[in-house]
């Protein structure tokens, strides 16, 4: 079954995942569907929501990054002058013929997340890291590129004192427009396939393991504005960003060690951000001198569709569909055309859950 049509037929299986264990009552010979389907699902729908955090920042960063800095005609200059939260390593060449026409930007970006969840069913730590290396295509203002990732997720179960491991590509086309000189839209399609590892050792004599493929999808669109230079002096560069994405992650069902069928679920997270930012430029000194600026932001995000797992003991939904999302850093202009940025993001106002992202960034102008 492919993954389009897992997505139609899941809340058929649902309703039958949820009726199993009172029908195996009466009829003996009927296989249970096992609880740890409904945490196995809470534990990734928390990778979805770390990884859409992810992804929408990259694209969104890199495309207002990339139509201000066009602006110039010192692209050098320029590009290196800003941050606005872009991170990674980029490498960026004008085309031939001079800045004024179209440029071919390469760029990488590489975060690490920590994930801790206190709840009693569905308690966890673990990491997940996510680099990001694009190719696009700057010309006027338009962008338009292509975007590859690989996902590493590595958490620690206590709920069932196992591990959960997955590993993933994903392919990332994306565009972004300048509508006017101070807003920026910009949208993106990210489809990932990741395989993932369970391990439940609850009965240590006897541990359980399974592995099955999940297919992911992605849909965003974020617009940002940019506050006229006039209104700080030009030493602080204040803006504002919203957006708008969806995701849907079907997972395959499979069997565990022991031979026992386990059904598949589908994940789904609807999510509205908006947020503000403060950064400036990091201009090194007529002398030589490293210039440095710090930056700060801070973003809220609702969950306005995510799955409901009252199934479990506690019920963490609707009551937590929202969350504060703080971030600080500091970018280092080390010559005109080579800068260093690091930010720290950290979620707020999460019951029970913590989440914390960290960004490093170097960048060179060719």
């Amino acid at each position: 079954m492919n993954f389009f049509s897992r997505l139609w037929v899941f809340p058929l299986g649902s309703l039958l995942v949820g009726v199993a264990p009172a029908s195996a009552q009466l009829i003996p010979n009927l296989p249970q569907i096992p609880r740890t389907t409904v945490t196995d699902q809470v534990v990734t729908e928390e990778n979805l929501q770390t990884n859409t955090q992810v992804f929408t920042g990259a694209v969104s960063d890199r495309v207002s990054d990339a139509l201000r800095s066009f602006d110039s005609g010192d692209f050098g200059a320029q590009q290196t002058a800003f941050a606005w939260g872009q991170s990674g390593i980029e490498l960026t060449a004008p085309a031939v013929g001079g800045t004024s026409g179209a440029r071919l930007d390469g760029w990488g970006r590489m975060s690490t997340s920590w994930l801790d969840d206190n709840f009693t069913d569905t308690a966890m730590s673990g990491r997940i890291h996510t680099p990001v290396l694009g190719l696009d295509r700057v010309q006027g203002a338009t962008v338009l590129g292509m975007a590859l990732g690989y996902e590493r997720i590595d958490l620690s179960t206590k709920f069932n004192n196992g591990k959960l491991t997955a590993d993933g590509v994903s392919i990332l086309p994306y565009i972004g427009t300048r509508l006017t000189n101070d807003l920026i839209l910009d949208g993106g399609i990210n489809y990932s396939s990741l395989r993932y590892h369970r391990q439940d050792n609850r009965n240590n004599s006897r541990a359980s393991q399974r592995s099955f493929n999940a297919d992911r999808l992605l849909l965003f669109s974020n617009l940002t504005a940019y506050a006229p230079a006039s209104w700080t002096g030009g030493v602080v560069g204040l803006s504002a960003r919203t957006g708008l994405s969806w995701a849907v992650e079907s997972q395959a069902g499979s069997k565990d060690s022991s031979g026992r069928a386990i059904g598949g679920g589908v994940n789904r997270l609807g999510r509205w951000t908006a947020g503000l930012r403060a950064d400036g430029k990091a201009t090194p000194g007529s002398d030589g001198t490293p210039g440095f600026v710090p930056l700060a932001s801070l973003t809220y995000q609702l969950d306005f569709v995510q799955n409901n797992d009252t199934e479990l003991n506690e019920t963490r939904r609707p009551k937590d569909r929202s969350s504060l999302l703080g971030g600080v850093g500091f970018s280092v202009g080390l010559t005109p055309r080579a800068q260093l940025t690091a930010e720290y993001n950290r979620v707020f106002a999460r019951k029970k859950l913590d989440s914390q992202t960290l960004l490093i960034a170097t960048r060179i102008s060719l």
